[in-house]
């Protein structure tokens, strides 16, 4: 059993980082350069722009004492990340939900979808002429990976769930439309267009996130990512359980492996059948 022990981040409350978005900007992207050692042109324009965006879009849930989790060493502007692999969560907000402990993991999206399509199979948006990884699925990969391999929610069975936040606002239907509807259902794409936040947040935030819970929150930051890398008995589970595997994908392993299924699926259906063979 290895144990990877998580980057300390930076953890505020809400009600911090809208104080901060509003009155100290600056010094909260100084602060985000020196924690995680970054600070191109690039990684400052995604801050500046996501920042203040996650800010308003929050404010229209009364979320203040939740805590958000920011940003950790090494790793890019409001990215979290998940130790033992190359992949980050933009924000995790982090409090009580009507269950218990809950995590919810928000990937934020500043793109220009105008012309985007609906990919061939689940877990697919084309964009640009090209076959992507459909935002819905990344954060189902990272919800995915916190509920099997982070101690914190495993000991205190906290409820994970996550979003994807459309910062630009703006026309995203295919995002929405088959096959990924169902997908959508359970990951839903939001937008920061007021009157579609402050309908749509409050709603699916309710029963998630109700009031802060601190301790729980130091104690996420302080949490290890617990994986097991056994082989030999990786490979008995899934033989024993087929329908259960013993690795969560993230980001291009993702859209790869989504890739292949549509190419199969494609190939499947182009090959004559055994009454055509004869």
């Amino acid at each position: 059993m290895i144990q990877w022990a998580a980057m300390e981040p930076l953890l505020i409350t809400l009600d911090e980082l809208r104080d901060r978005v509003e009155h100290d900007l600056r010094g909260l992207l100084r602060e985000l350069k020196e924690r995680t050692g970054r600070g191109g042109r690039e990684e400052e324009e995604a801050w500046r722009s996501s920042l203040p965006a996650l800010a308003r879009t929050l404010s229209a849930s009364d979320l203040g004492g939740v805590h958000v989790l920011l940003a950790g060493p090494e790793h890019l502007a409001l990215e979290y990340q998940l130790p033992a692999a190359s992949a980050w969560c933009d924000a995790v907000l982090l409090g009580e939900g009507d269950e218990g402990p809950s995590v919810v993991v928000v990937e934020l999206k500043h793109w220009a979808t105008w012309g985007d399509r609906p990919g061939p199979r689940e877990g697919l948006i084309v964009r640009h002429g090209r076959e992507e990884l459909h935002p819905s699925d990344q954060v189902r990969g990272y919800v995915e990976y916190c509920r099997r391999f982070h101690s914190v929610v495993q000991e205190r069975n906290a409820g994970v769930a996550g979003c994807v936040l459309f910062t630009r606002g703006g026309f995203f239907h295919a995002y929405l439309e088959p096959p990924n509807d169902r997908l959508v259902r359970d990951y839903p794409c939001l937008s920061v267009i007021p009157e579609k936040v402050e309908e749509a947040l409050p709603v699916w935030l309710e029963r998630r996130l109700v009031r802060g819970d601190e301790g729980f929150a130091q104690a996420f930051v302080r949490g290890s990512y617990r994986q097991d890398r056994g082989f030999v008995r990786q490979i008995g589970e899934q033989i024993l359980h087929p329908e259960e595997s013993p690795f969560v994908l993230l980001d291009h392993q993702r859209r790869a492996m989504a890739i292949v299924r549509f190419a199969l699926d494609r190939a499947f259906s182009l090959s004559p059948s055994p009454q055509e063979r004869r």
